[in-house]
């Protein structure tokens, strides 16, 4: 699929937030391209479901979770929101939400 092709799909208001991540990982294009979808995602109050983390699979599951703890923090979408949607879902650079305390273990 072209990048073309692609920017107009996602565009597409029927089209579920999970079907767009699974066509970005699908055709191995830009993460920044579907930024809306995983805000979408982050943001909805849906919980995950199992069917959805087989479909994009575990480490982009665990992702957007993660990401939803930091985004509930916020009490309010806002940039801060967008901004953990694009470090830990799009730029793949971790916000503290993904720190761990290895001397805890």
């Amino acid at each position: 699929m072209s990048k073309v092709a692609f920017k107009v799909y996602v565009q597409l208001k029927e089209v579920d937030p999970i079907d767009k991540i699974v066509m970005q990982q699908k055709y191995n294009l830009p993460r920044k391209m579907i930024h809306k979808a995983y805000l979408e995602m982050c943001t909805r109050h849906q919980l995950l479901t199992v069917a959805e983390g087989e479909m994009i699979g575990w480490e982009t599951l665990a992702r957007i979770a993660l990401t939803r703890e930091k985004i509930k923090d916020y009490h309010s979408l806002s940039q801060a929101s967008f901004d953990a949607v694009t470090n830990n879902l799009v730029e793949l650079e971790p916000s503290d939400c993904y720190d761990s305390d290895s001397s805890s273990l």
